[in-house]
């Protein structure tokens, strides 16, 4: 899943909203201070004016064990910032296997962030040594049992959260969008040969 960094305006009213890449995440794990993590991190967030930015959304990718679920071997959450709140959400579509794990690897990245902020744009009224990530109420859709979907549920949450999102639709009609996103996304791959994939000789 190739998720990139990217400034988003909107034809609304609403602020542009930025993404870093899941690759920030997999560099704090590695080094949170070396120059891939802040060329991901610290390189994206010094260019942004924090007045005229509406969310910060920051897809992280877990490798997991998951004793119930052998065949899952990777996971998507979505870490998000309201510049406007400011406030730390994660939203997660695996609660009940991942969420404590999740969490605590979401409060370390927002720290990570927090301290780039923190540094580029006093005064914040966030203070980078009280960091709370919530965890998005329980009425966050989640994913079937068997399904490997984080990654489509991630997506859904990210427009969920730019379309200024109050509550999320009923767990079925999630279900269904995620499928009609993830068919959407596979054609989208299949289309983009000279990014994704190329035929072999």
């Amino acid at each position: 899943m190739r998720l990139c960094v990217e400034v988003h305006g909107s034809s609304d009213k609403s602020l542009p909203r930025v993404f870093l890449s899941t690759l920030a995440w997999f560099n704090v794990t590695i080094d949170d201070e070396s120059s891939e993590t802040r060329m991901t991190i610290d390189e994206v967030l010094k260019n942004l004016d924090v007045k005229k930015v509406d969310h910060l959304l920051i897809p992280m990718k877990y490798h997991c064990e998951i004793a119930e679920k052998p065949e899952y071997g990777e996971h998507f959450t979505l870490l998000h910032f309201d510049f406007q709140d400011p406030t730390w959400r994660q939203y997660n579509s695996l609660v009940h296997y991942t969420g404590s794990e999740c969490l605590e690897d979401a409060k370390i990245m927002a720290i990570r962030v927090n301290n780039v902020l923190s540094e580029l744009y006093a005064p914040m009224d966030v203070d980078v040594n009280q960091v709370n990530v919530e965890l998005y109420p329980n009425n966050c859709p989640q994913q079937e049992a068997k399904s490997l979907d984080s990654g489509m549920y991630v997506l859904y949450f990210m427009d969920w959260v730019m379309n200024s999102g109050y509550e999320f639709q009923n767990q079925e009609t999630v279900k269904e969008m995620v499928r009609t996103q993830r068919v959407q996304v596979v054609y989208e791959i299949l289309q983009d040969e000279s990014s994704c994939w190329k035929k072999e000789d």
